[in-house]
């Protein structure tokens, strides 16, 4: 029998609201649910999440405090 095959599973998304924010791009780590224009995937409290601007460009990836991605911390995820 062949092995069977791990479903792929999309990283939850946080988009922000604009595609330039100063304060995110010189490296400030958090980002406020103010800041959040849509999240996808339902990410769990804790959980890693992908960071994009509006148009869908990446910032990072980062934890996402709450699962409307609210207060999602860009600080870099431990590697696997």
């Amino acid at each position: 029998m062949p092995p069977r095959e791990r479903p792929v599973t999309a990283e939850p998304a946080v988009f922000l609201k604009n595609s330039h924010n100063p304060r995110i791009e010189g490296g400030h780590p958090w980002i406020y649910a103010g800041e959040i224009g849509r999240v996808e995937g339902g990410p769990s409290p804790g959980g890693i999440v992908r960071v994009a601007d509006r148009r869908g460009h990446p910032v990072g990836r980062g934890y996402s405090a709450t699962p409307s991605g609210g207060a999602t911390t860009t600080r870099p995820p431990p590697s696997p």
